[in-house]
């Protein structure tokens, strides 16, 4: 699920975001909303369930890492440092 959206090109895509209007305009950054949410709904499902540790940690890495590239609107600016 995560495996498209955790490719090189696709993150640098969506780090090179600066503004508002540019992370508004973008696909990738519409395409990659949904995944995100549905990624963290998986992974408090997993949490629950008590699968591993490690299988856990393993999912919550790429969660972060696709939230941080996301980035959050803070002012006029792509905030890419948290998520």
């Amino acid at each position: 699920m995560l495996s498209p959206f955790l490719e090189r090109e696709f993150l640098a895509s969506l780090h090179a975001l600066q503004t508002q209007e540019e992370a508004f305009a973008s696909e990738e950054r519409k395409s990659a909303k949904p995944i995100l949410i549905a990624a963290r709904e998986m992974l408090h499902t997993i949490g629950v369930s008590g699968v591993a540790q490690e299988e856990y940690n393993r999912l919550s890495d790429k969660i972060s890492l696709l939230a941080r590239v996301y980035g959050i609107p803070t002012g006029n600016i792509i905030d890419h440092s948290r998520g």
